[in-house]
């Protein structure tokens, strides 16, 4: 497994990140994030962006959309926005406020 790229916490990057390693943002970034297999936002770290990603590990401020398939909301964490996921966890403590679009797996026999 590669070693993430990670934005400093001196660092701001407006536009669009792609890639497929693990993004780590300290910094601030704005724009476009896609295509990371795991996305963390370090607590005191800031992210206004559309972000597509495998997995979202927020612990600082997002807000934007986020599309992944696994969302932890840490605590001390601020979120605004809209999340699309299969799995979303949030910590007590954490500040959110967001639109939230699950997938749900029924099973064909449930369907209406």
């Amino acid at each position: 497994m590669a070693e993430p790229s990670t934005i400093g916490a001196d660092c701001t990057v407006r536009g669009t990140l792609r890639g497929s390693a693990a993004l780590d943002v300290e910094g601030t970034v704005v724009g476009r994030i896609e295509g990371p297999e795991g996305l963390t936002v370090a607590a005191g770290a800031r992210v206004d962006a559309e972000v597509q990603a495998g997995h979202a590990h927020l612990a600082g401020e997002l807000s934007g959309q986020v599309q992944a398939q696994r969302v932890e909301v840490k605590a001390g964490a601020k979120v605004q926005g809209q999340v699309e996921t299969d799995t979303l966890s949030i910590e007590e403590g954490a500040t959110v406020r967001f639109e939230t679009r699950m997938k749900l797996d029924l099973p064909p026999d449930a369907e209406g």
